[in-house]
């Protein structure tokens, strides 16, 4: 097992352990979500590490450094792990077990996608 992944593993136990039940593979992915996709913000480390890598490469690329090859994203943490989350709840829905669980899914995003719309533009307003 990587370090990363053994980590991962600890929080999944602890969120377990805190929330008192037993989480699926298919919960546990969705509690990693962004709490705009209807999950919990529990960030996997396999999944973000290299984005936030990335991320901060590329933020600090105006020192004068020379293009790497091998970091992919120029992106910023935010939107990057935004993407990799949408990647992960189409998974989700792909795999999910039933029409009504894929439904399920699909309000999660549009009811907790117009949470944040809303406020965004109440903080605006301040």
């Amino acid at each position: 097992m990587l370090p990363g992944e053994k980590f991962d593993s600890e929080i999944w136990d602890a969120a377990q352990s805190i929330l008192g039940l037993t989480m699926s593979e298919q919960s546990w992915k969705q509690a990693c979500l962004t709490p705009r996709l209807g999950g919990l913000g529990l960030r996997k480390v396999v999944d973000h590490a290299e984005i936030a890598f990335s991320a901060s490469w590329w933020d600090t690329c105006g020192e004068d450094w020379s293009e790497r090859k091998d970091v992919p994203w120029k992106t910023t943490q935010k939107q990057g792990s935004f993407e990799k989350d949408k990647e992960i709840m189409k998974s989700l829905v792909q795999q999910a077990a039933s029409q009504r669980e894929r439904q399920r899914l699909g309000r999660l995003q549009r009811a907790f996608g117009r949470m944040d719309l809303c406020c965004s533009l109440y903080s605006r307003r301040e």
